[in-house]
């Protein structure tokens, strides 16, 4: 299952554009962004942040634990 994640702000001077996606082991995905030659930089609960050159932040967060059903 896929959990990604628009986020839509009101536009504002300091507004930049975000993406957010979900993964399995953030700190896998912080190995493979340096090996890439990317600087990741840590996020907040558990995310990776990286900014590509034209200002748009990408993060990458722990999946979900997945709910059980009764």
């Amino acid at each position: 299952m896929f959990h990604e994640e628009v986020e839509l702000d009101a536009a504002s001077a300091d507004w930049k554009p975000r993406l957010t996606f979900a993964v399995p082991d953030v700190r896998r995905a912080q190995d493979e962004l340096r090996k890439r030659g990317l600087s990741p930089r840590p996020g907040a609960a558990s995310s990776v942040v990286i900014s590509d050159p034209d200002g748009v932040t990408v993060v990458f967060v722990a999946e979900p634990a997945e709910v059980s059903k009764p």
